[in-house]
């Protein structure tokens, strides 16, 4: 006796000692089995007994006791507890399979041939497709997958040499394989084999970011696709779903006991605020919600608690089960007849579907949900249905579902839950005697062999069928009900956000039109599509009709248009135009000029007319072929006969269209294998007229006389339905066939629509197309290029980065303006990389600091395919017609129309400069009349009576509360109630508001005002400031919202009254005035760069006045629209010390955004000139020292440019130095700025040449930037707001400028004091200094240390929310030189051009 017989019959013992006949019937049959291959007669090879042992040690894992979960102990006596019949159930799935001379592979299953076609239809990380194509030569095998990494892999894999021409990569999912295959040209019933490994692939468990594994924290992902196809995420289902929806999804697919209590914590933790984002986040919270138990594996091995929560939300997100199904149809489709289907399934709702297909437990093309053990005639009284359960399409080939051994668990645990089956279809010679006793012609009888068994069955049953006299009724009703309830999870699954918006506009009040209505709101509402029945009177004209449409076009809540027809109108309405009004992306009726257009040139990717697509699916679902039948469609409607025929012809049908000049209809339609009737005369279609066994679609609806109904009528279709259904194989009834669908595609096209707005807000790559650059040399002016370069229309623009139609106002073809909307419609996006572009202490010329972020936008653009937007300030005209000429970037990088972007623009400047002299205006007028007037007086004029009643404006309102009088009723105020109410006592000495002009304009520096007599001489001295040095401006780039905007300007200080107290414009009235000069203005207006990348350009505070930025609403526009992978890149004004310093300390302390990464732009001749080189002058040519190398002089200079980079790593940012190349640099001189730059610390350096070459020229500075972008950011504010006003100014001095000391003066330490008193001491800082130098000189050149920075004078930007610290004789007011630039800038009065903006 061998020794492994001697081990078997030790293990024997542990069985049940019960003596069954079951019990002694399986014993015996082992026994044999075991000692047939044991005993002492027989030798076994090393390969067999290693085989044995396997398997025992199989048997001997059952009999421990590992099934204690699943089957309850019923013995002490014995080790395993279980009963024979539990050991016979055990035995029978887990060990006789053991018992075979060697387990197949599922490569052995498929039985690969030479030249045979197999498809891997989970390529995963190819370990099957690699054996199947190792296995036999010359095989082809189609590899699919839906995951974008596997599909790469795939690609790499069909590269390799071995491979090449064998191995065919499809990306998608199986309800994507028929388009796929078709592409391939590969028929039905060609392939050899169908490999199916459903579940995750190790890829996808072992990498953090997919989301998948309880062990790797990463984003709450799931998605198999990678978002390949939009869907939601696991997140999304945790942050959405209902609670109940929750608690069905951890039930159903995931088998959870607790699915309750772990919905009702998700839902608890979103009440408290809390995003449930990651997997560890997952994890922990379903562990905190079982915590009292642990839970053990099949093997018994210890389990985390969340395994099944995860499990489940993976199959829901991924629509696993569907998808299982649908494959398991399409095997059927493709397979051969001597084809073969090999599934590995992991779950036990994978491996239910899988086994239920292969017994023919498959009702309509669905694994029923009820096993076929509770099937019984005294359940269900449809014997048919009966009957089908136990056909089936498959034949076994093997008895019993086949489980991984000892030795694959060892190898790979996750292989422990797997399950084989494998099936071929089932044929046979009974096929051919059946066919004989049907008498079936010989040609017929001939092909059985090749027939598969589905086919032959309904063939039998449609011939059954005929023979009795009657036709399948195909249910419109019960098909639509499945459509809505497949909608009603479809529309959950978008989200609140996302919710679909159906508009149904009606003209007039058509009794029959209204009954239609109602029936599409009862749809859309069980739905959950918020449809609204919008009504319109009769008098209504088409003018007014198609303005309504419009306005429903641009609402981005609408995602379907309806126009009921007729139009009940007192006025004639062209009812086509009408319809083509509707947006095609919202003509959820399918009745647009340009979709019946895509239709009929077979583009499906448009809506389809509802009443034909419902035909055609009513048709999908009878199971009949439509590719390569005959279809007559009566009728030439455009509304049903014509698509319809379109459809059919799409699908591959033969069609024929008939219509009421159609000789011999009669014999045509008896020819059809499809009938769609839908030609508007009751009964027309006699059943000598439908070929037998021909699919029938009455669309026809009919009201005819009959005394039998109560109501006198019945309706009937355009077919004489009890004739057609003794002949036909499928018929539709009327009513219940075809209306039904009409309303249920309609509801699918809502839906489908609503889809396509949340990809697309969801969309992370825009469909950006780059307007090509041909550089020229020499390099012509900046006029000449922008205008060689026609720009994009901005509408198309914005749709290209996503934006809703809604979302943008044109201001003709090249520039718009951008609704805040955007910024609520895209709140769940996660912003982009956050890049500012400083610059070092500049020449007089500028060292291209514009030039250089257009360049950089349009490397990142348009060569390395990067979401990117460029945010800029609006230049302010005095600039454009003084010194610069313009400030839209040089060369081959700028924005364009460059005339537009430097003059008016959209209004915004003198949208500020309206608000700003319009509080001027109010704060001396205020002055003037509190002069003049009693206390009384006052009050009565300010709180007028109206009609015999007195009444307080919201704005007044404020001030009472602020004063701290608690009365409403404006004659309850007291005598000292009325003055406190009406003065503000502002004293004129402390006025600290001016008035703008947004020109350079020297003699409005110092001005005297109320010199007229009717100001009775109340005058004063004041002056101008340009206009972007309004406060306003400040507030319009730091406003946040409308609200935030709205408050800022109320807060405004404007002076200080005679007791200190600080006067705002809130106290003034004029708040809402201001905001509503205002409200168009905080809207960015987007425009383009000379390649066609998206710029928003908004707001243009000076940086040596004010803190030189651009909108904060501008990049958070920015941020959302490029998303997570995208860049933004805004510049900040002059050099680092100035204009970047407050981008940090200033603006992104309001935003809270962090910055990525720092740019800063540098030139050899702005360092030769910290250098020591000769003064660099406007107009004048450059001293020979610039334009010849100098590496001495360069050297000089370089501590201006490393106190910038330093300035730079003080926030915590990577610095890219970008070194803008000029023309007389020489290669030398670019290694010397390198190499400085590195030392001191840069993260890169690179010389860029975007302004001869275009973003091209920019290209490596792109790349430095991304690289930069990836570092973890580690951005940070210079200093605490909580310290004293000095100690601030101190540490930005010493920090950012070298400086040893800020020496505050006399008056500007009064002023210190009276804003910490009155509360403004916690603000931060803006330093007002000179831009020429990093000292308060502006002669002072290079980087010098421990000089002393002067203040002069400190005032308050109360609504900006900083302190300003005046550092020197800061001009607020430029002036014109001798020879501005309006010498040059002229309009030619021909061509209406614009000329001398270089």
């Amino acid at each position: 006796m061998s020794a492994q017989y001697q081990r078997f019959l030790k293990v024997l013992e542990k069985w049940p000692a019960e003596k069954t006949k079951i019990g002694r019937d399986l014993g015996e049959q082992i026994r044999k089995k075991v000692t047939k291959l044991t005993g002492s007669e027989a030798s076994l090879s090393s390969e067999a007994s290693a085989d044995l042992t396997r398997q025992i040690d199989a048997l001997e894992r059952l009999s421990n006791n590992v099934y204690a979960k699943k089957y309850p102990r019923q013995y002490d006596s014995t080790a395993t507890g279980l009963t024979a019949a539990q050991c016979s159930q055990v035995l029978s799935s887990e060990f006789l399979q053991y018992l075979n001379d060697k387990p197949k592979t599922a490569i052995d299953y498929l039985q690969p041939k030479v030249g045979g076609k197999y498809i891997d239809m989970t390529f995963g990380a190819g370990g099957h497709t690699r054996r199947l194509l190792d296995s036999c030569p010359e095989t082809t095998v189609y590899a699919l997958d839906r995951d974008p990494l596997a599909h790469e892999l795939a690609q790499r894999l069909s590269q390799e040499p071995e491979y090449a021409g064998r191995l065919v990569p499809l990306l998608g999912k199986f309800s994507e394989l028929p388009q796929l295959l078709q592409e391939q040209q590969v028929s039905r019933h060609s392939l050899d084999g169908m490999l199916f490994d459903f579940g995750c692939s190790s890829m996808q468990f072992d990498e953090a970011a997919r989301g998948f594994s309880i062990s790797h924290n990463g984003p709450l992902d799931m998605r198999m696709d990678c978002g390949r196809s939009g869907g939601v995420s696991a997140a999304d289902v945790l942050a959405r779903a209902e609670e109940a929806d929750l608690a069905r999804i951890f039930r159903v697919y995931g088998e959870e006991k607790a699915a309750k209590k772990i919905a009702r914590a998700i839902v608890e933790a979103r009440g408290a605020l809390q995003r449930i984002e990651t997997t560890r986040q997952l994890a922990e919270l379903v562990a905190a919600v079982l915590s009292d138990g642990q839970r053990l594996d099949k093997l018994q091995r210890p389990a985390h608690v969340a395994t099944k929560t995860f499990q489940a939300l993976r199959i829901f997100v991924n629509n696993e089960l569907n998808e299982i199904n649908y494959g398991m149809l399409l095997a059927q489709e493709y397979l051969r007849a001597e084809g073969r289907l090999v599934a590995i399934t992991f779950h036990s709702l994978e491996d239910t579907i899988v086994k239920r297909h292969i017994n023919g437990n498959v009702i309509e093309g669905v694994a029923n949900p009820v096993p076929l053990k509770y099937s019984g005639y005294d359940l269900t009284h449809d014997s048919e249905l009966l009957e089908s359960f136990v056909q089936t399409n498959w034949r076994q080939l093997h008895r019993h579902v086949i489980l991984p051994d000892a030795t694959e668990i060892a190898s790979n645990s996750r292989s422990r839950s797997a399950k084989l089956r494998a099936a071929g279809p089932s044929v046979g010679l009974e096929l051919s005697c059946i066919a004989r006793a049907l008498a079936l012609p010989s040609t017929i009888v001939a092909r059985i062999p090749r027939l598969r068994l589905r086919y032959f069955v309904r063939f039998y049953s449609d011939t059954s069928r005929k023979m009795s006299g009657e036709a399948k009724i195909i249910s419109g009703t019960l098909v639509a009900k499945n459509i809505r309830e497949e909608l009603s999870r479809e529309v959950k699954a978008l989200g609140e956000q996302f919710a679909p918006g159906l508009r149904i506009v009606q003209v007039g009040g058509r009794e029959d039109s209204n009954v239609y209505i109602r029936m599409k709101i009862k749809a859309a509402t069980e739905i959950g599509i918020q449809a609204e029945h919008v009504q319109l009177p009769r008098s209504i004209t088409e003018l007014q009709l198609l303005d309504k449409v419009r306005e429903l076009n641009a609402d981005p809540r609408v995602h379907g248009i309806i126009v009921q027809m007729p139009l009940d109108s007192d006025t004639k309405i062209d009812a086509h135009r009408v319809a083509d009004a509707v947006s095609p992306a919202k003509d959820v009726d399918g009745l647009h000029t340009l979709n019946e257009g895509r239709l009929a040139t077979g583009d499906m990717s448009g809506f389809l007319p509802c009443t034909p697509w419902g035909c055609l699916e009513l048709i999908r679902r009878t199971g009949v072929e439509i590719a390569g039948a005959q279809a007559v469609v009566l009728g030439r409607s455009k509304i049903v006969g014509t698509p319809a025929a379109e459809l059919l012809k799409w699908n591959n049908a033969t069609v024929t269209v008939c219509h009421s000049k159609t000789r011999n209809l009669e014999q045509i339609t008896r020819n059809a294998d499809i009938l769609i009737v839908a030609i508007g005369v009751p009964e027309l279609v006699k059943g000598s007229w439908i070929k037998p066994g021909a699919v029938v679609i009455d669309c026809g609806i009919n009201c005819i006389p009959d005394a039998s109904k109560s109501s006198g009528n019945r309706l009937v279709g355009d077919v004489d339905y009890e004739q057609a259904k003794q002949v036909a194989g499928f018929l539709t009834p009327v009513p219940g066939g075809v209306g039904p669908m009409t309303v249920a595609m309609l509801m699918k096209n809502t839906v489908a629509s609503a889809a396509k707005a949340a990809a697309r807000a969801k969309r992370s790559n825009w469909t950006l197309q780059p307007l090509p650059l041909q550089p020229e040399r020499p390099v012509p002016s900046d006029i000449v290029i922008a205008r060689a370069q026609r720009p994009k229309n901005i509408g198309h623009l914005a749709e290209e980065i996503g934006l809703e139609a809604s979302e943008v106002s044109l201001y003709g073809s090249n520039k718009a303006k951008i609704s805040l909307n955007v910024l609520q419609r895209l709140r769940e996006r996660q912003a982009g990389n956050y890049v500012v572009v400083a610059g070092i202490t500049p020449t007089p010329l500028g060292e291209g600091k514009t030039t250089t972020l257009m360049g950089l936008v349009q490397a990142l653009g348009a060569h390395k395919q990067k979401n990117v937007m460029a945010a800029l300030r609006q230049p302010s005209q005095g600039p454009t017609f003084g010194i610069k000429g313009g400030a839209a970037g040089g060369g081959y990088a700028q924005v364009i129309p460059m005339e537009e972007f430097n003059l008016h623009l959209t209004g915004d400047i003198h949208a500020v400069s309206a608000a700003n002299n319009l509080l001027a205006a109010q704060l001396d007028t205020r002055i003037f009349h509190e002069a003049t007037q009693s206390d009384k007086a006052l009050y009565q004029r300010l709180v007028p009576k109206i009609k015999g009643q007195r009444k307080f404006s919201p704005i007044q309102l404020r001030r009472l509360q602020r004063l701290g009088i608690d009365k409403t009723d404006p004659d309850a105020l007291t005598e000292s109630e009325y003055g406190q109410f009406a003065r503000l006592d502002i004293d004129p000495e402390t006025i600290m508001w001016e008035r703008v002009v947004d020109m350079n304009d020297r003699y409005l520096r110092a001005i005297t005002i109320g010199e007229s007599p009717t100001e009775k001489g109340l005058s004063r001295k004041t002056r101008f400031s340009i206009a972007v040095a309004s406060e306003i401006m400040a507030v319009l780039a730091l406003s946040g919202c409308l609200a935030d905007m709205k408050q800022r300007l109320g807060d405004m200080v404007v002076a200080f009254n005679k007791s200190g107290q600080p006067v705002t414009a809130d106290d003034l009235g004029v708040t809402g005035a201001l905001a509503v000069l205002l409200k168009d203005a905080l809207e960015p207006n987007l425009m383009q760069s000379l390649e066609g990348t998206p710029v928003l350009v908004h707001a243009g505070p000076f940086a040596n006045i004010a803190h030189g930025c651009n909108s904060i609403i501008a990049d958070e526009i920015g941020l959302k629209l490029v998303g997570s992978d995208g860049f933004v890149c805004t510049e900040a004004g002059f050099g680092s010390d100035i204009g970047m310093e407050k981008f940090c300390n200033i603006k992104c302390r309001n935003s809270g955004r962090k910055p990525n990464a720092m740019v800063l732009v540098t030139t050899v001749r702005a360092i030769k000139m910290h250098g020591g080189g000769a003064p660099v002058t406007p107009g004048t040519p450059l001293n020979k020292q610039y334009t010849e190398e100098n590496l001495e002089l360069l050297e000089k200079g370089l501590p201006n440019l490393l106190q910038h980079i330093s300035n730079g790593r003080a926030f915590g940012m990577p610095v890219v130095v970008s070194i803008n190349a000029h023309v007389a640099d020489t290669p030398a001189e670019h290694q010397l700025l390198k190499d400085a730059a590195l030392k001191a610390g840069a993260f890169a350096a690179v010389v860029s040449t975007h302004w001869s070459d275009g973003g091209a020229g920019a290209v490596p500075l792109a790349e430095a930037v991304i690289e930069a972008c990836k570092l973890p950011n580690k951005f940070k504010l210079l200093y605490d707001v909580e310290l004293p006003l000095e100690d601030k100014m101190n540490k930005i001095a010493q920090t950012m400028y070298g400086a040893g000391k800020v020496e505050v003066s006399k008056e500007a330490l009064e002023q210190v004091k009276r804003l910490t008193d009155a509360g403004f001491g916690k603000l931060p800082i803006c330093m007002s200094k000179t831009s020429g130098s990093v000292t308060g000189d502006a002669n002072i050149k290079g980087a010098p240390k421990g000089f002393t920075l002067n203040v002069e004078s400190v005032y308050v930007s109360a609504g900006a929310g900083f302190v300003v610290a005046m550092c020197g004789d800061i001009t607020k007011m430029p002036g014109l030189s001798t020879r501005p630039a309006i010498y040059d800038i002229d309009l030619n009065t021909e061509t209406g051009q614009i000329e001398g903006l270089f």
